[in-house]
Protein backbone atom coordinates (compact mmCIF):
# COMPACT_ATOMS: atom_id res chain seq x y z
CA UNK A 1 0.00 0.00 0.00
CA UNK A 2 1.89 3.24 -1.37
CA UNK A 3 1.37 6.22 1.06
CA UNK A 4 0.33 8.09 -1.95
CA UNK A 5 -2.74 5.72 -2.77
CA UNK A 6 -6.20 7.09 -1.90
CA UNK A 7 -6.31 3.78 -0.81
CA UNK A 8 -3.87 4.50 2.27
CA UNK A 9 -5.54 8.34 2.64
CA UNK A 10 -8.94 5.60 3.28
CA UNK A 11 -6.77 3.49 5.64
CA UNK A 12 -5.57 6.23 7.58
CA UNK A 13 -8.89 8.25 8.05
CA UNK A 14 -10.18 4.81 9.33
CA UNK A 15 -7.32 3.93 11.67
CA UNK A 16 -7.60 7.93 12.75
CA UNK A 17 -11.17 7.43 14.32
CA UNK A 18 -10.74 3.56 15.45
CA UNK A 19 -7.89 4.71 17.34
CA UNK A 20 -9.17 7.89 19.26
CA UNK A 21 -12.75 6.41 20.30
CA UNK A 22 -10.90 3.18 22.37
CA UNK A 23 -8.82 3.36 25.18
CA UNK A 24 -6.06 1.56 26.94
CA UNK A 25 -5.24 -2.08 25.64
CA UNK A 26 -8.49 -1.91 23.31
CA UNK A 27 -6.59 1.40 21.47
CA UNK A 28 -2.95 -0.57 21.29
CA UNK A 29 -4.79 -3.59 19.81
CA UNK A 30 -6.70 -1.11 17.19
CA UNK A 31 -3.16 -0.06 16.42
CA UNK A 32 -1.58 -3.72 16.08
CA UNK A 33 -4.68 -4.47 14.21
CA UNK A 34 -3.65 -1.76 11.38
CA UNK A 35 -0.31 -2.60 11.49
CA UNK A 36 -0.91 -6.04 10.36
CA UNK A 37 -3.44 -4.68 7.93
CA UNK A 38 -0.74 -2.68 6.17
CA UNK A 39 1.94 -5.13 6.06
CA UNK A 40 -0.22 -7.98 4.13
CA UNK A 41 -0.39 -5.55 1.88
CA UNK A 42 3.05 -5.70 0.66
CA UNK A 43 4.60 -9.68 -0.38
CA UNK A 44 2.61 -12.00 1.53
CA UNK A 45 5.90 -13.32 3.47
CA UNK A 46 7.11 -10.30 4.28
CA UNK A 47 4.85 -10.66 7.42
CA UNK A 48 6.40 -14.01 8.40
CA UNK A 49 9.98 -12.37 8.56
CA UNK A 50 8.92 -9.41 10.49
CA UNK A 51 7.23 -11.62 13.26
CA UNK A 52 9.95 -13.54 13.86
CA UNK A 53 12.56 -10.80 14.33
CA UNK A 54 9.98 -9.46 16.34
CA UNK A 55 9.17 -12.44 18.48
CA UNK A 56 13.12 -13.44 18.78
CA UNK A 57 13.92 -10.57 20.25
CA UNK A 58 10.86 -10.38 22.65
CA UNK A 59 11.67 -13.52 24.08
CA UNK A 60 15.35 -13.53 23.87
CA UNK A 61 15.39 -10.04 25.51
CA UNK A 62 14.78 -11.61 28.73
CA UNK A 63 18.28 -13.27 28.62
CA UNK A 64 20.14 -10.34 28.32
CA UNK A 65 22.76 -9.74 31.17
CA UNK A 66 24.72 -6.84 31.88
CA UNK A 67 27.62 -8.88 33.21
CA UNK A 68 28.60 -11.08 30.52
CA UNK A 69 28.97 -10.38 26.82
CA UNK A 70 25.14 -12.05 25.75
CA UNK A 71 24.38 -9.31 24.08
CA UNK A 72 26.30 -10.13 20.81
CA UNK A 73 25.37 -13.47 20.42
CA UNK A 74 21.76 -12.45 21.01
CA UNK A 75 22.05 -9.74 18.24
CA UNK A 76 24.28 -12.08 16.04
CA UNK A 77 21.18 -14.01 14.13
CA UNK A 78 19.18 -11.20 13.39
CA UNK A 79 22.39 -9.72 11.90
CA UNK A 80 23.12 -13.07 9.81
CA UNK A 81 19.36 -13.48 8.59
CA UNK A 82 19.18 -9.32 8.05
CA UNK A 83 23.21 -9.91 5.75
CA UNK A 84 20.99 -12.88 4.26
CA UNK A 85 18.16 -11.22 2.74
CA UNK A 86 20.38 -8.17 2.07
CA UNK A 87 22.70 -9.65 -0.19
CA UNK A 88 21.24 -12.63 -1.26
CA UNK A 89 19.80 -10.91 -4.50
CA UNK A 90 23.47 -9.86 -5.47
CA UNK A 91 23.79 -14.00 -6.18
CA UNK A 92 19.92 -14.89 -7.28
CA UNK A 93 17.16 -12.65 -8.15
CA UNK A 94 14.62 -15.41 -7.26
CA UNK A 95 14.65 -14.51 -3.32
CA UNK A 96 13.25 -10.72 -2.54
CA UNK A 97 14.29 -8.88 0.15
CA UNK A 98 11.41 -8.51 2.94
CA UNK A 99 10.09 -4.70 2.70
CA UNK A 100 11.75 -2.60 5.39
CA UNK A 101 14.07 -5.08 6.98
CA UNK A 102 16.50 -2.55 7.22
CA UNK A 103 14.73 -0.03 9.32
CA UNK A 104 12.43 -2.60 11.73
CA UNK A 105 16.37 -4.94 12.33
CA UNK A 106 18.00 -1.52 13.15
CA UNK A 107 14.94 -0.52 15.95
CA UNK A 108 15.01 -4.44 17.16
CA UNK A 109 19.07 -3.89 17.60
CA UNK A 110 18.22 -0.26 19.16
CA UNK A 111 16.12 -2.23 21.60
CA UNK A 112 18.61 -5.20 23.15
CA UNK A 113 21.49 -3.26 23.05
CA UNK A 114 19.55 -0.55 25.60
CA UNK A 115 18.23 -3.08 27.36
CA UNK A 116 21.98 -4.61 28.02
CA UNK A 117 23.42 -0.54 28.55
CA UNK A 118 20.45 -0.69 31.06
CA UNK A 119 19.46 2.55 29.32
CA UNK A 120 15.23 1.08 29.57
CA UNK A 121 13.79 -1.76 30.87
CA UNK A 122 12.51 -5.01 28.85
CA UNK A 123 8.65 -4.50 27.53
CA UNK A 124 6.92 -6.92 29.59
CA UNK A 125 3.61 -6.59 26.98
CA UNK A 126 4.44 -8.66 23.36
CA UNK A 127 1.44 -6.94 22.71
CA UNK A 128 2.96 -3.45 22.87
CA UNK A 129 6.25 -4.58 22.02
CA UNK A 130 4.83 -5.99 18.63
CA UNK A 131 3.43 -2.46 18.11
CA UNK A 132 6.81 -0.37 18.30
CA UNK A 133 8.66 -3.10 16.10
CA UNK A 134 5.37 -3.12 13.08
CA UNK A 135 4.53 0.52 13.73
CA UNK A 136 3.45 0.73 9.93
CA UNK A 137 4.39 4.49 9.13
CA UNK A 138 7.84 3.80 10.23
CA UNK A 139 7.60 0.06 9.20
CA UNK A 140 9.15 0.34 5.46
CA UNK A 141 11.13 3.94 5.56
CA UNK A 142 11.79 5.05 8.34
CA UNK A 143 12.39 7.13 10.77
CA UNK A 144 14.52 4.26 13.27
CA UNK A 145 12.17 5.70 16.33
CA UNK A 146 13.63 4.20 19.13
CA UNK A 147 12.10 2.04 22.05
CA UNK A 148 11.23 4.63 25.16
CA UNK A 149 10.10 7.52 22.96
CA UNK A 150 8.08 5.81 20.94
CA UNK A 151 6.46 4.11 24.20
CA UNK A 152 6.04 7.26 26.24
CA UNK A 153 3.95 8.89 23.55
CA UNK A 154 1.98 5.91 22.74
CA UNK A 155 1.54 5.32 26.42
CA UNK A 156 -0.19 9.01 27.27
CA UNK A 157 -2.00 9.59 23.73
CA UNK A 158 -4.63 12.14 24.56
CA UNK A 159 -6.28 14.21 21.29
CA UNK A 160 -5.13 17.16 20.26
CA UNK A 161 -6.88 18.57 17.42
CA UNK A 162 -3.80 21.15 16.77
CA UNK A 163 -1.22 18.59 17.05
CA UNK A 164 -3.55 15.77 14.83
CA UNK A 165 -4.16 18.76 12.21
CA UNK A 166 -0.57 19.56 12.09
CA UNK A 167 0.24 16.31 11.27
CA UNK A 168 -2.43 15.83 8.57
CA UNK A 169 -0.92 18.69 6.76
CA UNK A 170 3.08 17.50 7.28
CA UNK A 171 1.15 14.13 5.31
CA UNK A 172 -0.13 16.85 2.13
CA UNK A 173 2.90 18.42 1.98
CA UNK A 174 4.71 14.89 1.72
CA UNK A 175 2.89 13.71 -0.78
CA UNK A 176 2.75 16.82 -2.42
CA UNK A 177 6.53 16.85 -2.21
CA UNK A 178 6.64 13.52 -3.66
CA UNK A 179 4.05 13.63 -6.46
CA UNK A 180 4.67 17.39 -7.72
CA UNK A 181 8.62 17.72 -7.39
CA UNK A 182 10.18 14.43 -6.56
CA UNK A 183 8.76 11.99 -9.36
CA UNK A 184 9.01 14.71 -11.92
CA UNK A 185 12.76 15.20 -11.38
CA UNK A 186 12.93 11.69 -11.37
CA UNK A 187 11.38 10.89 -14.70
CA UNK A 188 13.36 13.27 -16.27
CA UNK A 189 17.09 12.19 -14.25
CA UNK A 190 16.05 8.48 -15.34
CA UNK A 191 15.64 9.51 -19.23
CA UNK A 192 19.29 11.35 -18.77
CA UNK A 193 20.89 8.19 -17.66
CA UNK A 194 18.94 6.09 -20.23
CA UNK A 195 19.79 7.67 -22.93
CA UNK A 196 24.00 6.70 -23.52
CA UNK A 197 24.31 10.31 -26.17
CA UNK A 198 23.69 12.69 -23.46
CA UNK A 199 26.90 14.29 -22.44
CA UNK A 200 28.48 17.04 -20.75
CA UNK A 201 25.75 19.70 -19.59
CA UNK A 202 23.20 17.23 -19.59
CA UNK A 203 24.73 14.97 -17.35
CA UNK A 204 25.77 17.35 -14.96
CA UNK A 205 21.91 18.39 -14.67
CA UNK A 206 21.12 14.39 -13.86
CA UNK A 207 23.58 14.84 -11.54
CA UNK A 208 22.56 17.74 -9.88
CA UNK A 209 18.75 17.23 -9.81
CA UNK A 210 19.23 13.36 -8.66
CA UNK A 211 20.23 14.40 -5.41
CA UNK A 212 17.30 16.97 -5.61
CA UNK A 213 14.98 14.15 -6.40
CA UNK A 214 16.40 11.37 -3.60
CA UNK A 215 16.14 14.24 -1.17
CA UNK A 216 12.67 15.54 -2.34
CA UNK A 217 11.43 11.69 -2.41
CA UNK A 218 12.92 10.62 1.12
CA UNK A 219 11.78 13.62 3.15
CA UNK A 220 8.33 13.13 1.48
CA UNK A 221 7.75 9.68 2.90
CA UNK A 222 9.54 10.86 5.85
CA UNK A 223 7.12 13.82 6.27
CA UNK A 224 4.11 11.19 5.68
CA UNK A 225 5.55 9.17 7.94
CA UNK A 226 5.88 11.33 10.67
CA UNK A 227 2.61 12.93 9.64
CA UNK A 228 0.56 9.88 10.29
CA UNK A 229 2.29 9.39 13.22
CA UNK A 230 1.70 13.11 14.80
CA UNK A 231 -2.38 12.63 14.00
CA UNK A 232 -2.38 9.34 16.15
CA UNK A 233 0.15 11.76 18.84
CA UNK A 234 2.99 9.57 18.31
CA UNK A 235 6.63 10.80 18.58
CA UNK A 236 8.78 8.84 15.73
CA UNK A 237 11.33 11.82 15.72
CA UNK A 238 12.65 13.57 12.67
CA UNK A 239 14.91 12.62 9.98
CA UNK A 240 15.86 16.10 7.48
CA UNK A 241 17.01 19.56 8.52
CA UNK A 242 17.19 21.31 5.31
CA UNK A 243 20.72 19.34 4.39
CA UNK A 244 21.51 20.84 1.55
CA UNK A 245 22.08 23.76 3.44
CA UNK A 246 24.88 22.33 5.10
CA UNK A 247 28.59 24.08 3.92
CA UNK A 248 30.57 20.87 4.77
CA UNK A 249 29.65 16.99 5.13
CA UNK A 250 29.90 16.75 9.11
CA UNK A 251 27.03 19.25 9.04
CA UNK A 252 25.41 17.27 6.16
CA UNK A 253 25.07 14.20 8.49
CA UNK A 254 23.86 15.71 11.20
CA UNK A 255 20.65 16.46 8.87
CA UNK A 256 20.70 13.88 6.40
CA UNK A 257 18.79 10.63 7.42
CA UNK A 258 18.90 11.63 10.94
CA UNK A 259 17.51 8.55 12.92
CA UNK A 260 20.15 6.55 10.82
CA UNK A 261 23.14 8.32 11.17
CA UNK A 262 22.42 8.69 15.09
CA UNK A 263 21.86 4.89 15.02
CA UNK A 264 25.41 4.53 13.61
CA UNK A 265 26.69 6.89 15.87
CA UNK A 266 25.38 5.09 19.35
CA UNK A 267 25.46 1.79 18.36
CA UNK A 268 28.57 1.86 16.49
CA UNK A 269 30.38 4.71 16.41
CA UNK A 270 30.70 5.18 20.30
CA UNK A 271 31.35 1.04 21.00
CA UNK A 272 34.00 1.68 18.92
CA UNK A 273 35.53 3.40 21.04
CA UNK A 274 34.75 6.86 19.27
CA UNK A 275 36.79 9.96 19.60
CA UNK A 276 38.10 8.33 22.96
CA UNK A 277 41.42 6.72 21.33
CA UNK A 278 43.32 8.88 20.08
CA UNK A 279 42.79 10.96 16.10
CA UNK A 280 43.88 8.15 13.85
CA UNK A 281 41.32 5.88 15.80
CA UNK A 282 38.79 8.28 15.66
CA UNK A 283 38.85 8.45 12.04
CA UNK A 284 39.19 4.63 11.31
CA UNK A 285 36.23 4.60 13.36
CA UNK A 286 34.67 7.13 11.67
CA UNK A 287 35.33 5.65 8.08
CA UNK A 288 34.16 2.16 9.13
CA UNK A 289 30.88 3.92 9.90
CA UNK A 290 30.51 5.45 6.13
CA UNK A 291 31.29 1.95 4.77
CA UNK A 292 28.67 0.05 7.08
CA UNK A 293 26.15 2.90 6.23
CA UNK A 294 27.02 2.43 2.61
CA UNK A 295 27.00 -1.34 2.33
CA UNK A 296 23.46 -1.03 4.72
CA UNK A 297 22.03 0.74 1.43
CA UNK A 298 22.63 -2.10 -0.99
CA UNK A 299 25.14 -4.94 -1.88
CA UNK A 300 26.78 -3.50 -4.86
CA UNK A 301 30.62 -2.11 -4.84
CA UNK A 302 28.83 0.91 -5.67
CA UNK A 303 27.30 1.38 -2.38
CA UNK A 304 30.71 0.74 -0.54
CA UNK A 305 32.41 3.57 -3.00
CA UNK A 306 29.86 6.06 -1.79
CA UNK A 307 29.92 5.33 1.63
CA UNK A 308 33.60 5.35 1.76
CA UNK A 309 33.79 8.66 -0.17
CA UNK A 310 32.02 9.88 2.63
CA UNK A 311 34.16 8.60 5.35
CA UNK A 312 37.57 10.16 3.63
CA UNK A 313 35.89 13.29 2.43
CA UNK A 314 34.35 14.32 6.51
CA UNK A 315 37.96 12.77 7.64
CA UNK A 316 39.90 15.73 4.81
CA UNK A 317 37.68 18.66 5.62
CA UNK A 318 38.59 17.97 9.60
CA UNK A 319 42.03 18.89 8.64
CA UNK A 320 40.85 21.44 6.88
CA UNK A 321 38.29 23.08 8.76
CA UNK A 322 41.46 22.81 11.77
CA UNK A 323 43.30 25.26 9.50
CA UNK A 324 40.28 27.27 8.25
CA UNK A 325 39.55 28.15 11.87
CA UNK A 326 43.01 29.60 12.81
CA UNK A 327 42.46 32.23 9.96
CA UNK A 328 39.36 34.06 12.08
CA UNK A 329 37.71 35.10 9.21
CA UNK A 330 34.57 37.09 10.33
CA UNK A 331 31.79 39.10 8.95
CA UNK A 332 30.93 39.29 5.10
CA UNK A 333 33.85 37.29 3.85
CA UNK A 334 32.53 34.44 6.87
CA UNK A 335 29.19 34.46 4.88
CA UNK A 336 30.29 34.79 1.66
CA UNK A 337 32.30 31.39 2.52
CA UNK A 338 29.80 29.24 4.21
CA UNK A 339 27.73 30.49 0.59
CA UNK A 340 30.53 28.73 -1.48
CA UNK A 341 30.66 25.75 0.88
CA UNK A 342 27.29 25.11 0.63
CA UNK A 343 28.11 24.98 -3.51
CA UNK A 344 30.68 22.75 -3.06
CA UNK A 345 29.17 20.64 -0.40
CA UNK A 346 26.01 20.08 -2.92
CA UNK A 347 28.46 19.32 -5.63
CA UNK A 348 30.54 16.62 -3.63
CA UNK A 349 27.38 14.73 -2.40
CA UNK A 350 26.02 15.13 -5.87
CA UNK A 351 29.17 13.52 -7.83
CA UNK A 352 29.35 10.70 -4.48
CA UNK A 353 25.54 9.75 -5.29
CA UNK A 354 26.18 8.85 -8.75
CA UNK A 355 27.55 6.14 -7.36
CA UNK A 356 24.68 5.61 -5.56
CA UNK A 357 22.20 6.07 -8.88
CA UNK A 358 24.38 3.54 -10.68
CA UNK A 359 24.20 -0.63 -10.23
CA UNK A 360 27.61 -1.03 -11.26
CA UNK A 361 30.79 0.58 -10.77
CA UNK A 362 31.31 1.13 -14.96
CA UNK A 363 28.24 2.86 -15.13
CA UNK A 364 28.93 5.40 -12.39
CA UNK A 365 32.80 5.95 -13.80
CA UNK A 366 31.37 6.22 -17.83
CA UNK A 367 28.57 8.49 -16.25
CA UNK A 368 31.30 10.92 -15.04
CA UNK A 369 34.11 10.05 -17.99
CA UNK A 370 30.81 12.09 -20.06
CA UNK A 371 30.47 14.55 -17.51
CA UNK A 372 33.80 16.28 -18.84
CA UNK A 373 32.87 16.01 -22.47
CA UNK A 374 31.02 19.47 -22.92
CA UNK A 375 28.28 20.24 -26.28
CA UNK A 376 25.92 22.24 -26.76
CA UNK A 377 22.76 22.23 -24.59
CA UNK A 378 19.16 22.41 -25.65
CA UNK A 379 16.44 21.63 -23.46
CA UNK A 380 14.19 19.97 -26.32
CA UNK A 381 16.78 17.68 -26.54
CA UNK A 382 15.25 16.37 -22.90
CA UNK A 383 11.81 16.17 -24.63
CA UNK A 384 10.42 19.02 -23.10
CA UNK A 385 8.98 22.13 -24.56
CA UNK A 386 9.44 25.47 -22.79
CA UNK A 387 6.69 25.66 -20.52
CA UNK A 388 7.98 22.03 -19.08
CA UNK A 389 11.48 23.64 -18.69
CA UNK A 390 10.55 27.03 -17.09
CA UNK A 391 8.37 24.82 -14.48
CA UNK A 392 11.16 22.53 -13.80
CA UNK A 393 13.51 25.59 -12.86
CA UNK A 394 10.66 27.70 -11.34
CA UNK A 395 10.40 24.77 -9.02
CA UNK A 396 13.91 24.11 -8.03
CA UNK A 397 14.19 27.99 -7.12
CA UNK A 398 10.90 27.58 -5.00
CA UNK A 399 12.23 24.30 -3.33
CA UNK A 400 15.27 25.98 -2.86
CA UNK A 401 13.66 29.06 -1.04
CA UNK A 402 11.42 27.06 1.08
CA UNK A 403 14.07 25.03 2.30
CA UNK A 404 15.79 27.92 3.54
CA UNK A 405 12.40 29.04 5.46
CA UNK A 406 11.99 26.07 6.88
CA UNK A 407 15.97 26.37 7.64
CA UNK A 408 14.54 29.18 10.00
CA UNK A 409 11.19 27.95 11.65
CA UNK A 410 8.89 25.51 11.56
CA UNK A 411 6.61 26.22 8.45
CA UNK A 412 3.92 23.80 9.27
CA UNK A 413 3.11 25.82 12.82
CA UNK A 414 3.40 28.93 10.63
CA UNK A 415 0.81 28.04 8.07
CA UNK A 416 -1.50 25.96 10.60
CA UNK A 417 -1.51 28.43 13.14
CA UNK A 418 -2.14 31.74 11.17
CA UNK A 419 -6.24 32.91 10.25
CA UNK A 420 -8.41 30.89 8.50
CA UNK A 421 -7.92 32.61 5.06
CA UNK A 422 -4.40 32.84 4.84
CA UNK A 423 -4.40 28.60 5.86
CA UNK A 424 -6.77 28.06 2.99
CA UNK A 425 -4.94 30.45 0.14
CA UNK A 426 -2.28 28.21 1.11
CA UNK A 427 -4.24 24.84 0.53
CA UNK A 428 -6.04 25.93 -2.60
CA UNK A 429 -2.95 27.31 -4.16
CA UNK A 430 -0.87 23.68 -2.90
CA UNK A 431 -4.55 21.92 -4.47
CA UNK A 432 -4.40 24.13 -7.51
CA UNK A 433 -0.50 23.00 -8.13
CA UNK A 434 -1.21 19.12 -7.07
CA UNK A 435 -3.99 18.82 -9.98
CA UNK A 436 -1.81 20.81 -12.64
CA UNK A 437 1.11 19.41 -12.15
CA UNK A 438 0.93 16.15 -10.03
CA UNK A 439 2.34 12.82 -11.78
CA UNK A 440 -0.75 11.13 -10.88
CA UNK A 441 -3.51 9.03 -13.15
CA UNK A 442 -4.44 6.34 -14.83
CA UNK A 443 -0.79 6.52 -16.65
CA UNK A 444 0.77 7.25 -13.12
CA UNK A 445 3.13 4.49 -12.31
CA UNK A 446 4.31 5.77 -8.59
CA UNK A 447 8.45 5.69 -8.82
CA UNK A 448 7.89 4.11 -5.99
CA UNK A 449 9.88 6.00 -2.45
CA UNK A 450 13.50 4.94 -3.19
CA UNK A 451 14.39 4.06 0.34
CA UNK A 452 11.69 1.40 0.11
CA UNK A 453 14.45 -0.75 -1.56
CA UNK A 454 16.88 -0.31 0.99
Amino acid sequence: MSFTSLEFIAFMFLVFVLFYITKGKTRVFVLFIANIVFSLTFVSWNIIVLLIFALYSFFISSKIKKDNKSILFIVLPLIIVFIFFKYITYFSNSILTPVGISFYTFKIISYLVDIYNEKIEREESLLVYLTYVIFFPTLVSGPISRFKPFIDSLSNVTFDYDKSRDGAFLCACGMFEKMVIADYIGLLVSNIYANTLFKGYYIWLAILLYSLQIYADFDSYSNIAIGCSKILGIDVGINFKTPYLSSNIKEFWHKWHISLSTWFKDYVYIPLGGNRKGTLRKHINMIIVFILSGIWHGSTINFFIWGLGHGLLIVFEEYFLQFYNKLNIEGILKKINKIIGIIINYLLVSILFVFFRTNKFIDAINILRKSLIFEKFDYTELGLVKREWYYLLIMIVVFIIVDIFRSRFNMIEKITKRNVVFRWSIYIIMMTIFLIFGMYGSQYNPLDFIYKHF
